[in-house]
């Protein structure tokens, strides 16, 4: 079973994908939290769902400070490539002690180009473990193509 929750940008996708997660407290994964400065996006940090432990994921490269060491820039962000190996590790530590949900926020053009979650998408599919995702609406049908999911059901916000 594959639940994506899809809209446009700044939709409410990662607020659907935290209530539903709140309501289910069913599997573990990651949520994508904005960092803000007023009304600017400035970074994005992951939060592991059953501990609420974050950590920098990307910065808009106007930032200043607290650039990742390795990483590398897609669009205005630089992006951790330590951050995405930690939430490849931590899903794979959870697949193998049996978590049979696995959320992921969010799936777009950059794994669709193989990098951020790529890996770890590829790796919960071959797994056969229930996935829920958010996905923006632009991109749903390349989401499904690229990782063959079957059983989907959507969720429009």
């Amino acid at each position: 079973m594959v639940l994506i929750i899809t809209g446009p940008m700044d939709s409410g996708k990662t607020t659907r994908f935290l209530a539903l997660y709140g309501s289910k407290r069913q599997g573990d994964g990651f949520a994508s939290l904005k960092d803000m400065a007023g009304k600017r996006v400035t970074g994005f940090r992951v939060m592991r769902l059953s501990t609420d432990r974050t950590r920098m994921l990307c910065v808009h490269h106007e930032r200043d400070g607290n650039m990742p060491d390795d990483g590398f820039r897609f669009g205005p962000y630089v992006f951790d490539n330590q951050t995405f190996a930690m939430v490849h590790d931590q899903v794979s530590d959870m697949i193998r002690q049996g978590v049979m949900t696995v959320w992921l926020d969010e799936i777009g053009r950059l794994e669709l180009e193989g990098h951020g979650f790529d890996k770890t998408m590829k790796m919960a599919t071959d797994a056969g473990v229930d996935l829920v995702i958010t996905v923006r609406d632009t991109h749903v049908d390349d989401v499904i193509g690229r990782y063959g999911l079957k059983d989907v059901t959507i969720i429009t916000v």
